[in-house]
């Protein structure tokens, strides 16, 4: 099932809302991708910050890393989209 033009332009605005909200809790990027003049794929990266405010890193010292990315050619956009919203939700709820 491939994900219409209003779904994808749905999905951008849910993922530049997250990164509003996730402003001052970690470098969050989202890009676009179009396609003849439609978008056709959608990204949203979150390098979080810890409790102090410095980027998270794994074990070999390597900044942490979350995406999540829809395409339109993408039958499991609803699950992306639920595991970010989880995410989003994770951080926003450490901060507090």
């Amino acid at each position: 099932m491939e994900n219409s033009k209003e779904k994808m332009t749905q999905y951008l605005e849910k993922f530049q809302t997250y990164q509003r909200m996730l402003q001052g809790m970690g470098s969050v990027h989202v890009e676009f991708v179009t396609l003849h003049k439609q978008i056709s794929s959608v990204t949203l990266h979150i390098f979080p910050d810890d409790k102090d405010g410095k980027q998270l890193k794994d074990d070999k010292g390597e900044p942490i890393l979350v995406s999540f990315k829809i395409g339109t050619w993408s039958d499991d956009a609803e699950q992306i989209m639920k595991g970010a919203h989880d995410y989003v939700t994770t951080l926003t709820a450490m901060k507090r």
